[in-house]
């Protein structure tokens, strides 16, 4: 997949590391036991503490990805700076209450 996108060569690294990340957490999920999504987490991390640095985790190859591809993007893409902070912001709330709700 990563041959296939069409992304600036320095960001191939970055997005490497995302979508390792992201196809560790499926291939968890999809072994894990349960019907809903909830269910799905606790049985794949077992612990808040875990399923919290998995979020971290997603987090940073996130910030890592948006910074490789920062050069590329402001000279094309106005507002760029701001809106990867606000999607960056909310994704790590987002999260964050995800884990709340699952793990209470």
């Amino acid at each position: 997949m990563v041959k296939l996108a069409k992304l600036p060569t320095e960001t191939l690294g970055a997005y490497r590391d995302l979508l390792s990340v992201l196809v560790q957490h499926y291939t968890d999920l999809l072994l894990a036991e349960g019907d809903r999504f909830a269910e799905l987490v606790k049985s794949a991390y077992r612990t808040r503490t875990n399923y919290l640095l998995f979020c971290n985790r997603l987090n940073q190859v996130e910030r890592d990805l948006n910074a490789a591809l920062r050069p590329h993007m402001k000279a094309t893409t106005e507002g760029f700076d701001d809106a990867v902070r606000r999607i960056e912001k909310v994704s790590v709330e987002l999260r964050r209450e995800d884990v709340d709700k699952i793990f209470t």
